[in-house]
Formats: C-alpha cells, sequence, structure tokens
C-alpha cells in the first residue's frame, strides 16, 4: 500500500487520450486551445443567464408577464456573440502576428545559412 504523506506525481495524471496530455495553462486533461473554448464558452453561458435572470428580475418588479425575460435573454445572447466575435478577432490578430514572427525568423534563418555558404 502506498504511503499517504508521499506527494503525488500529477505530471502523468492525464491520460494521453484526453485532451493531449498537459496544458501550458495548467488546466490537466486540456491543451491550450481546449482550454480557451472551455472558458469562452462557460462565458457565454454566463451572459446569457445573467440576461435572464435581469429580465426575470425587471418582470417581477414590474408586475409584468415574461416580457422582460424576452428582452433579457435577447441582450444576453446578443453580449455573448459579441464576446464571441471579440474573442475571434484578437485570437485572428495574435494567430496572424505569430505567423508573421515565425516567417521572419525562417527568413533570417535562411539568409544566415546563405552567407555561410558564399564565404
Amino acid at each position: 500500500m502506498k504511503d499517504e504523506s508521499e506527494p503525488l506525481d500529477r505530471s502523468s495524471a492525464a491520460s494521453p487520450g484526453v485532451g493531449g496530455g498537459s496544458s501550458p495553462r495548467g488546466i490537466k486533461g486540456f491543451s491550450a486551445s481546449e482550454a480557451s473554448l472551455l472558458g469562452l464558452g462557460t462565458q457565454m453561458l454566463s451572459e446569457v443567464a445573467a440576461g435572464i435572470l435581469l429580465g426575470l428580475a425587471a418582470d417581477y418588479m414590474l408586475g409584468t408577464h415574461n416580457r422582460w425575460i424576452v428582452v433579457g435573454s435577447i441582450v444576453g445572447v446578443a453580449v455573448a456573440m459579441w464576446t464571441v466575435i471579440r474573442t475571434t478577432i484578437r485570437m485572428s490578430k495574435r494567430d496572424a502576428a505569430d505567423r508573421a514572427r515565425r516567417a521572419a525568423a525562417r527568413d533570417t534563418a535562411q539568409s544566415s545559412k546563405t552567407s555561410e555558404g558564399e564565404r
């Protein structure tokens, strides 16, 4: 039986078939992109839920029947879609910058090989 006082080795805790192993973000079982999408989905869910709850509260206070729930849910979905669009634009810019950086590094490496070959 294993001694309970020994620290657990968590480096091999994630199975290779689930999300690709360890993540740079520290979430076991998920890759960085999967963790990012999981966070985005959670944020979208909370924005829609907040809209519905605010609509429900407005309906209760104003004595209306399901009018503000509809408005709140539409606003929540609109905010969630804006979050997706904003995140997609940010990720596209980051990917373009990464591609440009890799291309510049590749061009620098090729030019240094060419200059060494001319000597």
